[in-house]
């Protein structure tokens, strides 16, 4: 029998982590009564959840905290234009390295569409024009949005997908 390499690439490390977070979310979501379920073509919306007759589209994003407490998440424009008039979130999960806990920030689209007016719009290697949302925890446990200021309200707030 071969030995594996314990060694794992980047990629698959971030590849593992946002599958984990998407995990995370779904079964925070079946816990809570919404019929959850993956999307199986990714076009910016990674679950639809359904309850009491409404549907919910949600955007995971899953990051490691920095050591400088922090991480960068980009979102396309056309991702955030296509669904900011209907009931779309972006759920960022934020785990921490050492207690292997996650903060979940429940925001809806309309807030980062908010959030994104005055920001310069960047472009990616495949040409499409995205934003960078910078979030920060500070040391009290506060958790900032670029310019934006707090977000911590978000923080957990599962209750406003209803």
């Amino acid at each position: 029998m071969k030995k594996i390499n314990k060694q794992i690439d980047k990629r698959t490390v971030n590849l593992m982590t946002g599958k984990g977070g998407v995990a995370a979310v779904m079964s925070e979501l079946l816990f809570r009564g919404y019929n959850a379920s993956l999307l199986s073509v990714d076009a910016g919306i990674d679950i639809a959840a359904l309850k009491d007759g409404r549907t919910y589209l949600i955007q995971v994003k899953t990051k490691h905290w920095s050591k400088r407490s922090q991480f960068l998440v980009n979102l396309e424009l056309g991702a955030l234009n296509r669904y900011v008039e209907s009931n779309a979130f972006l759920v960022l999960v934020g785990r921490d390295r050492a207690t292997k806990l996650n903060d979940y920030i429940i925001l809806p689209i309309k807030v980062l569409d908010d959030t994104s007016k005055g920001l310069r719009l960047k472009v990616n290697k495949k040409g499409k024009d995205f934003f960078n949302f910078i979030f920060r925890k500070r040391k009290d446990g506060e958790i900032t949005l670029g310019k934006y200021g707090p977000i911590t309200k978000y923080k957990n707030a599962w209750g406003l997908i209803k």
